[in-house]
Formats: structure tokens, sequence, C-alpha cells
């Protein structure tokens, strides 16, 4: 009998392998005994074989359970490994989801932040509209190809368009206005990125002031441009209206004859009637646009009319009949008389000045010259030893004679000519005068 231990099983378990050996002692020849010996010899030799087989198989068998049992130990470790990997996995999982909640509470924050903006969206569209609709402006946007992307509903006095008609060329509308440039303006705006305007006639005799400016992007990328027309037939209606008045009072101060200037709030010269550049020997071009103190290299630096115009400026006062004297250059010595006053203007412009210019020297040298003559005869008058009188006669009036200051001699006279004792005398300036004088004169 033979015993022998067995590797360990997967399971766990201890193996014993025991075989039994029949004795060989040989068996005698011819001897039935011996025949059975020999046959018990041949079933222990078969056993025996068999036996090394079952030993050889069992060899076969445990080296392949070794094999398994190494193979099942991989396994094993890779299942511990791959159990390792999946924990790893689902640690990363766990933190993928933390991220993804996160993530998710960034997107509903975004997605709240982008409600709010397209409710503000909204909002501006729609202050948009009303703003544009109430304003009256007609505006059209085109893209970089002049397509329209949106217009006003004002528009649809100036082109037949509806809401289906975004994303044609504006060139297949027909216009209700005359502006042949206006393909060509756009294309120009487009290239040149400038803004132009212009003034349009439409059909219904409205005028309109088209104005094309480039379309800008909040990057300020251009992305098409805008055309916006705005009604100014009143406004052109009141800026001829204006222009007509400024002729009118162009050609009434062209036609006095007293000379005429107008100052802007630094005294320069706005403007002058050929009156002013007649009397004063001056030219447009050296007058316009200068400070009147300049004017004629000075000559006109007049303290007198320092003070009046900074009466006028800081008074705001209208000043008349001022008289002034001055020696000019080229006309020499002249007497003025000078009306000034500030001339209104709205929106918080400064005013400007009208300075009226009266040239009264030939008639101061008149008066005085005839101040000379009195003076000269009353000189004359004085000096002769009878009177002298003079009378003047009215129609349908008595004759009224005038004598000189010393009138003693010919009241005297006339006493003794037997004169109307109701002859009236009234000392004057110079001379006396007799009234209810007889009509009979010596």
């Amino acid at each position: 009998m033979t015993a022998m231990p067995l590797p360990a099983s997967p399971q766990g378990g201890k193996l014993i392998l025991v075989s039994f050996t029949a004795d060989e002692a040989p068996a005698a020849s011819g001897d039935p005994a011996g025949h059975d010996v020999l046959e018990t010899t041949s079933g222990e030799r078969a056993l025996q074989e068999e036996l090394i087989s079952m030993r050889a198989e069992l060899r076969n068998t445990i080296e392949h359970l070794e094999t398994a049992n190494e193979e099942l130990k991989a396994s094993n470790e890779e299942a511990i490994s791959m159990n390792e990997e999946l924990q790893s996995t689902n640690e990363e999982l766990e933190t993928s989801k933390e991220e993804l909640q996160s993530f998710n509470e960034e997107l509903n924050t975004v997605n709240s932040q982008l409600q709010h903006k397209i409710s503000e969206l909204e909002r501006s569209t729609n202050d948009l509209n009303n703003l544009l609709a109430g304003s009256e402006t007609a505006t059209l946007f085109l893209d970089d190809t002049l397509a329209i992307t949106w217009f006003a509903p004002a528009m649809k006095e100036l082109f037949d368009l509806v809401t289906s008609d975004i994303g044609r060329p504006i060139a297949h509308f027909a216009r209700k206005f005359s502006d042949e440039n206006l393909l060509d303006d756009t294309q120009t705006v487009l290239s040149k990125l400038t803004t132009i305007e212009a003034e349009i006639r439409a059909d219904t005799g409205r005028w309109y002031l088209r104005r094309i400016l480039p379309y800008r992007t909040r990057d300020n990328r251009i992305a098409g441009i805008v055309i916006t027309f705005s009604d100014i037939t009143e406004r052109r209606a009141a800026a001829e209206a204006v222009d007509d008045a400024r002729l009118y009072a162009e050609a009434i101060v062209r036609t006095v004859r007293q000379p005429l200037i107008v100052l802007d709030a630094e005294l320069r010269v706005v403007s002058a009637n050929p009156a002013f550049y007649d009397l004063f020997k001056v030219l447009r071009k050296d007058t316009e646009g200068r400070l009147l103190y300049a004017l004629g290299n000075g000559q006109w630096d007049v303290p007198a009319l320092r003070m009046l115009l900074e009466e006028v400026l800081s008074k705001d006062q209208e000043v008349s009949d001022y008289e002034v004297e001055h020696e000019f250059r080229e006309i020499g010595r002249r007497s003025m008389i000078l009306n000034a006053r500030k001339l209104s203007e709205g929106d918080g412009r400064d005013g400007l000045i009208l300075l009226a210019i009266e040239d009264v020297t030939e008639r101061r040298e008149a008066d005085s010259i005839v101040r000379t003559s009195e003076q000269r005869l009353r000189d004359l008058v004085g000096s002769l030893p009878g009177a002298v009188y003079t009378t003047v006669r009215k129609a349908g009036s008595r004759p009224t004679i005038r004598l000189p200051l010393n009138c003693g001699d010919a009241v005297r006279i006339w006493a003794r000519r037997g004169a109307d004792p109701g002859v009236c005398i009234d000392r004057m300036a110079g001379s006396c005068r007799m009234t209810n004088a007889p009509w009979h004169l010596p």
C-alpha cells in the first residue's frame, strides 16, 4: 500500500492518494493455482498500467489545475485591479456628477440671465418700434447687399412695403419720391463709410431730408446701411420765409441812403449797406468779419463810439441821436448822429447790434454859416445910425415887421408916423417883432 499527498485544491481541501500493490511471488507452471496467480498477476499489471495511466492523467489534471489556479489568481488580480479601477471610475463619476450639478446650476443661472436679456431685448424692441412709430421718421435698414432687413411703418409713405418684403433688394421697389442718386449714394456709403444727406421731394409735394449712414454693430462691424427720411416741409417753408424776409430786409438796407452796419457780440462787422461803403470809402472785403475798431487802420477807434456800444451791450438798451465828431483819414472830419440798438436772438444766442449812422456834417456846417451870418448882420445893424427893419407879409393877414434888438429908434419913428397904438412889439432872439402894424409902410 502506498499513500501520497496531492496538491491543495482551489477549494482549500487537502487530498491524499492511496494505492495498493499485490505480492509478486511466482506461481508454479501447470499448476492451476499458478494459473490463477498468473491471471492475478496480469490483472494486477493491467491495474498497475491503469494506475500509471491514472497517475499520468492525475498529474496532467494537477498541472491543468495548477495552471487554472494560476489563471484564476491572475483573473483574481485582474478582478481586483478592475475593482479598483471601477472604484476610481466611480469616484470620478461622483466628481463628474458634482461637476455636472455645478455646471447645471451655472446653466440655470445663465438661462435666467438669458431670460432677463431676452426680456430686456423685447422691451427695447418694443420701445424702438414705438419710438420710430411715434416720431414719424421713415427708417429703412439694409444689409450689405442692399436687401431690406427692417423698416419703420412711416416708410410705407415712400415705398409700398409689407412685412413679407423683408429680404428683397431695395432696387426692386418703385419709389414715391424723386431721388436719382439713392442707389449710388448707398454704394458710396458702404465703400467710404461716410454719411450722405440730400433734400428730396415726394410725389405728394412734401419735402424730406434723406440721410444715409453705415449700420454699425456693437463690435464696430459694418453690417449694412441705415436710411432715414425726415419730413422738413414746414422747416423748409419757414426757411424760405426767413430767406425771403432776409432778402427783403437786405433790399431795404441797400436802398436806404443812411449808412447802416451790423455788428456781432464781439463787435465784428457782419454786414454793411452800400451807403456805408460809399460814405467812408472802404471795401467790403476789408470790412466784413473784422473788428469795428480795426477798420481803416484803427480810424474807427473812437472813444465816444466805444462808450455807446458798451452801453448797448451791457445794458441792452437802445441809444438814439448820439452825436459824434471824428477826424477820418480818407474823408476828413465828420459830424455823425449814431443810433444803435441790440437785435435779440433766440435759443440763447448772442444778439446783433444794428448801428445807423447819419452824416450831419453839411447840416452842421450850414448851421454854423447861418449863425455866423446872423451874427454879422446883427453887428452890422447895430453899428448903423438909423433903424433897419424888415417886413414879412402872409396872405390874408397883416404884415409883421422885424426890427433889431435896439429897436427903440424904430418904435419912435413908427410912433411919429402915426402908427396904430395897438401895435405889439415882441422881443425875440436877435430882433423885435411888431404885429398889428398898418399896411402903409414908410
